[in-house]
C-alpha cells in the first residue's frame, strides 16, 4: 500500500474537523481546531465568535448552559447555513405577504363599510355648500386707459358675472390664467363681488403685473385665443348664509381622502390610525412574524442559541 505523507496529513486533518464539528457549543475549541474549521469555511468564524459569547453569557447560569450540550458546532453551522441561504429568506417573503393580504383582506371587511359611508356624508355636506352652484364666471374681455401721449396706463380684465340664484348678494372666486402654447398657468388671484344688479354683469379686476405686461399690446380676440381662463367658486351670499365648503368641519385625513377617486389600503390604514386610533400591523410585522416560526421550524435549539442575547 503506497500511503503518502500529504494523505496522512490530509487524513489527521479531516480527523481534527470532524472531531470539532461534532463538540458541543459549550465546549472551548483550540486554535489548531478553529483554524482548520474556518479554513474549510468562513462561515464557521460566525459560527465560533457566537459559541463564545453566549458561553460568556451563560458562565453564571449552568442550568441554562447545560440546555444546548446537545447542540454541536456542525449542527449550528448547518442552521446558520440553511438560514442564510436566498431561498429561505424568500419563502418568508412570500409567506408573509400572503399573511399580511389576509389580514388587510379581513381589516377592510370589517371597516371599510363605515369609513365609505362617513365619506359619502361629508361629500353631501361640502356638496350643499358648494358656491358654484349659485353663480358661473367667464372671461369677457380687455379695458385699457391710455395717456395722451396713446402709451397703455391701464390694463383691466373683464369678467362676466352669471347669477344663477336671484338671492346672490356677493361672493369670492380664484381667477387661474393659462397660456395655451404651453398649457401652464401662468397667474393666479382671489377677488370679491357684490351682486348689486342682481343681474348679469361685467366686472372689471386689476390683474398682476405679469399679466399688465403680456395683455397690455394684445386684444380682447388675441387673448381669448392665447389664454385660457380658470375659475373656482370659493364662496357666495346667499340670503344672510355664507355658502363655503371649507367651513364644514371635515377631520384633515377625511378631507385628503376626498380628492382621490378609489382609496387604497393606505388611505383606509391612514384613517383607522388616526380617527379609530387603531394599531395597524405593517409589512415588518409579518416578515418578522414568519420569519421567526420558520427559524424557529428549521432548528428550535439552534434557534434558541441565535436569539440567546435578544428579546424576540
Amino acid at each position: 500500500m503506497n500511503i503518502t505523507k500529504n494523505s496522512i496529513i490530509l487524513f489527521v486533518v479531516t480527523l481534527l474537523i470532524s472531531c470539532s464539528q461534532s463538540k458541543s457549543v459549550n465546549e472551548e475549541l483550540s486554535l489548531d481546531e478553529i483554524a482548520s474549521m474556518v479554513k474549510k469555511d468562513s462561515l464557521y468564524a460566525t459560527v465560533i465568535e457566537q459559541a463564545e459569547l453566549n458561553r460568556k453569557i451563560l458562565a453564571q447560569d449552568v442550568v441554562k448552559k447545560s440546555k444546548y450540550n446537545d447542540l454541536t458546532y456542525d449542527e449550528y453551522y448547518k442552521y446558520l447555513k440553511t438560514i442564510t441561504d436566498s431561498s429561505f429568506n424568500q419563502v418568508v417573503l412570500e409567506l408573509a405577504k400572503e399573511n399580511e393580504a389576509r389580514y388587510r383582506e379581513r381589516i377592510l371587511s370589517e371597516h371599510k363599510g363605515a369609513i365609505d359611508s362617513t365619506l359619502a356624508e361629508f361629500k353631501k355636506q361640502i356638496d350643499k355648500m358648494d358656491p358654484s352652484r349659485f353663480f358661473k364666471l367667464k372671461f369677457e374681455e380687455l379695458k385699457k386707459e391710455y395717456y395722451r401721449s396713446g402709451n397703455v396706463r391701464k390694463v383691466m380684465i373683464g369678467i362676466r358675472l352669471m347669477p344663477l340664484s336671484e338671492k346672490l348678494h356677493g361672493g369670492s372666486f380664484e381667477i387661474q390664467v393659462l397660456d395655451n402654447s404651453q398649457n401652464k398657468k401662468i397667474s393666479s388671484g382671489e377677488y370679491k363681488f357684490l351682486n348689486s344688479s342682481k343681474g348679469k354683469t361685467v366686472m372689471y379686476l386689476r390683474p398682476d403685473y405679469s399679466l399688465v405686461r403680456l395683455f397690455k399690446n394684445l386684444s380682447t380676440e388675441e387673448v381669448s385665443k392665447n389664454y385660457t381662463f380658470k375659475f373656482r367658486a370659493i364662496d357666495a351670499q346667499i340670503g344672510g348664509k355664507t355658502f363655503d365648503p371649507s367651513s364644514v368641519r371635515i377631520p384633515r385625513i377625511y378631507r385628503m381622502c376626498m380628492k382621490l377617486d378609489t382609496l387604497r389600503w393606505s388611505e383606509y390604514k391612514a384613517v383607522l390610525q388616526v380617527e379609530k386610533r387603531m394599531q395597524i400591523k405593517d409589512e415588518w410585522y409579518f416578515y418578522n412574524e414568519v420569519m421567526h416560526k420558520r427559524l424557529k421550524e428549521v432548528n428550535e435549539l439552534a434557534y434558541s442559541f441565535k436569539f440567546l442575547n435578544k428579546n424576540i
